[in-house]
This record gives C-alpha cells, structure tokens and sequence, in this order.
C-alpha cells in the first residue's frame, strides 16, 4: 500500500484484498494522519482487530465518517476494541458490521458503547449470531441513547424474549425510525408491535417538556417495567385466591 497516496484520498476501498491484521499498518498511519478521508471499505478480509491498533487510531479520526467492516472475523473482542473507539469518536455516523461472528458478548461490547455515543447515525448487524441477550443489551442502550436512526439486525437469532425487549425501548426511543429484524425467531404480535411503535410520532417524547438526562430515562424506563411486573404479580395471586376459594389445587 502507497502511504503517500491514500493519505491524499477522500475514499478507500480495500474490499476483497485477503487482509490480515498484519496487513494494516498503513491504513493505521492514514487514519492518524488523514484530513480528508471520509469513507473506508475494508469488507471481506480476514481482520480481526484483535490488537487494539486499528481502534485506537479510529478513536481518535476526525474524518471518516462511514467504515465498512463486513465479512471479516471481529469476533466478540474486535467487537470490543469497535466499543472502546466509539466512546471517544464522535466523527462516524454509519458502520457496517454483517457477518463478522460478533455473537451476543460483541452485540454487548457496542450496546455499552451507544449508550456514550452520540454520532452513530446507522448500525448494521446483520448475520452475527445475536440472540436475545445480545438484543436485550441493545434494547437498554436504546433507551439512552437518542441518536441512532437505522439498526439492522437480519438474519440472526432474536426470539420472543429480544423482541419485547427491542419493542419496549423503542417506546422510550425518539431516534431510531428503521430497524431490521427479518429472518429471526421473533413473534408475529411482536413484529407488528415493534411497527406500530415506529409509526408513532409521540413516541420517547418527554410529556413535561423536559429533556431528561440518560440515567434518569433508563431510570424511568425501569420503572415503567417494575410496574408492569408487579401489575402482573398482583393478577395471577389474584387469580390463585380466586383458585383457592373454590377448592382447587394451586
């Protein structure tokens, strides 16, 4: 790779290279140095990202705004070392991460970061393996963070659990007006649940007119939770006294 030239570009791609970690020393270097690039592909490869050095450097780029990291093999700890440039950058709007064995644990990794970031606009996750863990710990970020806008999540292994999840933090979302849940175990009711939430326009808006900081909107959204629980708590003991009241066995 000729440092002196992609250092001058505004978009590279490296798609289809057989890229190993190894092989990314000069594209480190540009991205500490750049000033003008906007756009880097690096789509299937064989990158891990394992070492944190590809990380660092993107945590502190002032210029790339969309990176596609699709088809390489992230894994849960590239996806973490994804997580800890997230914290700081505030430049990249749109990452692509399909098909890189993310798995629930990486699913998390970024879930903790969206929940400080403020820049990502487009998130695609699809075919990573993700499963309702995964998708309950991107549900939590949801409802922090308000910025978010297109998440993608086809092809992987969300089921009825996730999907609740994911719908009841859509309710406390005011950002996110796409999100992809094709080719999962999700229920239909869920599915449609999910629809109607994004087509409300109230939704996640403050009725005080307030805006309120993230902890005390996970707060909030907690509390709505607690509620509905003990509101089903106090249904089926209804429903056991009841039981008992005409002999029957409990």
């Amino acid at each position: 790779m000729d440092y002196a030239k992609l250092v001058k570009r505004k978009e590279i791609i490296l798609d289809y290279n057989g890229l190993w970690d190894d092989d990314l020393d000069v594209i480190i270097k540009v991205l500490k140095d750049t000033t003008v690039l906007q756009e880097l592909r690096l789509k299937f490869n064989e990158i891990t990202l394992s070492s944190g050095k590809f990380a660092e450097a993107l945590a502190y780029n002032r210029t790339v705004r969309v990176l596609h990291l699709c088809e390489n093999n992230i894994g849960s700890l590239g996806a973490k070392q994804i997580a800890n440039a997230l914290r700081v950058n505030g430049t990249l709007t749109t990452l692509y991460l399909n098909h890189c064995k993310l798995g629930d644990d990486g699913a998390r990794h970024l879930a903790r970061a969206l929940m400080n970031n403020k820049s990502i606009r487009v998130l695609h996750l699809d075919q990573n393996g993700i499963g309702d863990g995964g998708a309950q710990s991107l549900a939590a970020s949801f409802v922090i963070n308000q910025t978010l806008n297109d998440i993608r999540l086809n092809g992987n292994l969300v089921g009825k659990r996730g999907g609740k999840k994911l719908a009841n933090a859509l309710e406390h979302n005011g950002s996110i007006a796409k999100i992809g849940l094709e080719k999962n175990n999700v229920i239909r009711s869920e599915q449609k649940r999910i629809g109607e939430i994004l087509m409300d326009p109230e939704r996640g808006k403050i009725s005080s007119g307030d805006e309120m900081s993230p902890l005390e909107r996970l707060e909030a959204f907690i509390e709505t939770k607690d509620r509905e629980l003990e509101e089903k708590d106090e249904r089926i003991a209804a429903l056991m006294a009841d039981l008992l009241a005409k002999g029957c066995e409990v």
